[in-house]
């Protein structure tokens, strides 16, 4: 008569029925969902041995108006007995800015995140967080005096405030 039985769980592995040999080798005679596969057909008492297969997760990843360097292909998945190194800066860009870490919250909460250890479980997602750049802009008076010779400019905000130069005959523009 066909018994169904309670599964098994193991985190990050899915259950995939008993067999006569270790790692889903041999006859089933259980299925995934515990009912029976095959009628039993042993003689003698037998060790039956659970199928387990790793579960593949998604690693999703929020640019935050970066790209990928050229050629690059990120990491997409992982499983239980996998790390993974997330992309580096080297990995991905953004004109103006400079990479400052993955996050587990969009709004950069807690610690940068470099990798997924090994052990975890579930679909992931990181945020890339941006620092703007900031440059030396050197201001050349064109034969006017006074005034402000340079500023430090942040990339994607409005300029500093100057002092503006003077010149004998000319207006500044």
């Amino acid at each position: 008569s066909d018994i169904a039985l309670l599964n098994p769980t193991k985190t990050g592995y899915t259950f995939g029925g008993y067999y006569t040999s270790k790692n889903g080798a041999g006859t089933q005679y259980y299925t995934a969902t515990g009912a029976s596969a095959k009628n039993w057909n042993i003689a003698s008492a037998t060790t039956l041995y659970a199928k387990w297969t790793e579960v593949t997760y998604t690693i999703s990843y929020t640019m935050n108006s970066g790209s990928w360097t050229s050629g690059y292909t990120s990491p997409a998945s992982y499983n239980i007995t996998l790390s993974v190194t997330l992309p580096t800066a080297e990995n991905i860009v953004r004109t103006g800015y400079t990479f400052a870490g993955w996050y587990t919250s969009s709004d950069f909460s807690g610690s940068a995140v470099t990798s997924i250890a090994t052990g975890s479980t579930g679909n992931k997602t990181f945020y890339a967080k941006w620092t703007a750049n900031t440059y030396t802009v050197t201001l050349d008076k064109q034969s006017g005096t006074g005034g402000t010779s340079s500023v430090t400019a942040t990339y994607d905000t409005a300029m500093p405030a100057i002092t503006q130069p003077t010149r004998t005959g000319y207006t500044f523009n």
